[in-house]
């Protein structure tokens, strides 16, 4: 099956309601650049009052690789987006920014908040609340017509890829101090 087929057959399997549109047009607004910047700036002073300030850079690091790593994939690829979206988007479709964004940023989110948790359970409840924010996120974007399937995919690696980097900070730091 080509990239083409799979988006194709993913796409013509959603069905659409305005109240589902509506809902998407909220889920997909969490992966605003405005909005992930506000959070962000506030995840930062958190951190900073938490006296957590060794997570700062990585995870400023993690949302500006993931971004700079989109926007140059977005250049090279120049994939067109699909025909017929809910409003207009002027960058180029591949990969998808706001899945890409969501990964490191829900995903750092979790990581933090799953360091402070003692239970089992209130680290699964917030992994799973984060992989089901990512997830939504990425389907709003196919529901709203702004990305073929496979953008998302592609987003959802390079949000993958930042957040390992980030999560591991401790252990690339070890090894270049090491050396």
């Amino acid at each position: 099956m080509t990239f083409s087929a799979f988006d194709t057959m993913i796409r013509d399997l959603i069905q659409h309601s305005a109240t589902q549109t509506k809902a998407m047009l909220w889920i997909t607004s969490l992966g605003n650049w405005k909005f992930v910047v506000v959070l962000a700036l506030f995840v930062g002073v958190v951190l900073w009052i938490k006296r957590k300030k060794n997570l700062i850079p990585p995870f400023w690091a993690t949302l500006a690789g993931t971004e700079i790593t989109v926007e140059v994939l977005k250049l090279i690829v120049h994939r067109a987006r699909p025909i017929g979206a809910s409003f207009l988007e002027t960058s180029y479709s591949f990969p998808s920014g706001h899945a890409a964004i969501s990964v490191a940023l829900y995903g750092f989110l979790a990581f933090i908040l799953m360091k402070e948790m003692k239970l089992k359970f209130e680290r699964n409840i917030i992994l799973t609340a984060a992989v089901l924010i990512i997830l939504l996120i990425g389907f709003s974007r196919v529901y709203l017509g702004l990305h073929f399937p496979t953008d998302v995919l592609g987003g959802y690696l390079v949000g993958i890829v930042w957040l390992w980097i980030g999560t591991h900070h401790e252990e690339w730091a070890k090894g270049f101090i090491a050396h």
